[in-house]
């Protein structure tokens, strides 16, 4: 009867260790943080991979214990193993959290990617790209891939949320962390994409400013006189003004030449009244206007 008395002693506080203690919780957030690790890993400099495998040891050490059932029933050995999951679970935490701010967080060199979308190359491209002889398709996959990479930035993540996550809830760091893990090199070959496509679209749109030489003449005085300054600079402004750019809209529309007979407008205003007001004449002229350039 003793013996029974101990073994339910000791199977009491085991329980209470388990629940109260906080025992069944941190083996379970070491497992889970443990489930993490190597996907950290794979994003982590020299001194974070030391840090991991220093916890995969501490884990090791830990298991010894807790996959004893005679060493995880005896108090003494529990109170050790308790020590060891409380210097885990801050070691994993103080890991997680500064990988987390490098890679997904603050850290990161967001700025990288903020200055390539505000800089001259990608705002000229993204003017040019409406032209009709150029084909956006390049260019809107350099954003698209610049969008992916910005939406990967995390706000929402604090240390507190590793009271209840052993890894961010938010944005699932490091789940395809390999993206973060060289943010800057890679703002560095989009900006080269952007270079190269930016020599490309220049190339073609001085090529297509003699082939559409034929609608030059339709083209309003300001817009012409831009057009011709383009041909002999030979290159494109790296900021291209705005009415730069309406000369090139225009001159690559479908510009037709209209002929205005003007006897016909007279005698079209005649045929309103002989005594027109001034916004009378206004209004006929635009209706004679209207009417002549169905079909355009």
């Amino acid at each position: 009867m003793q013996a029974r008395l101990a073994d339910l002693e000791t199977l009491r506080g085991f329980l209470t260790d388990w629940g109260e203690g906080g025992l069944g919780a941190g083996l379970r957030r070491m497992q889970q943080a443990l489930d993490v690790l190597p996907r950290l890993e794979i994003v982590a400099r020299e001194a974070e991979r030391a840090t991991i495998a220093s916890l995969q040891r501490m884990a090791a050490d830990s298991q010894v214990i807790y996959g004893d059932e005679g060493q995880l029933l005896r108090a003494d050995l529990r109170r050790p193993l308790k020590g060891k999951l409380e210097q885990f679970r801050r070691a994993d935490d103080a890991l997680y959290y500064a990988m987390h701010r490098r890679l997904a967080g603050d850290e990161a060199p967001w700025g990288e990617l903020a200055a390539i979308r505000t800089g001259a190359r990608f705002q000229a491209l993204n003017q040019l790209k409406g032209l009709p002889f150029i084909s956006p398709a390049e260019f809107n996959q350099v954003a698209l891939q610049m969008q992916t990479l910005e939406r990967r930035r995390c706000r929402e993540f604090n240390a507190q949320t590793l009271d209840s996550f052993v890894a961010c809830p938010y944005c699932r760091f490091p789940d395809e962390g390999a993206a973060l893990a060289d943010l800057r090199g890679r703002a560095e070959g989009l900006r080269g994409k952007l270079e190269a496509l930016w020599e490309s679209w220049q190339s073609q749109v001085l090529t297509e400013i003699p082939a559409l030489g034929e609608r030059r003449r339709l083209l309003t005085p300001a817009h012409r006189s831009q057009i011709d300054a383009l041909s002999q600079a030979g290159k494109l402004p790296d900021e291209i003004p705005g009415e730069v750019l309406e000369a090139l809209y225009e001159l690559s529309s479908e510009l037709q030449a209209v002929e205005l007979n003007v006897t016909e407008l007279a005698g079209f205003l005649l045929a309103q009244g002989s005594a027109l007001t001034i916004d009378g004449l206004h209004a006929g002229i635009e209706t004679y206007l209207a009417d002549l350039l169905k079909g355009y």
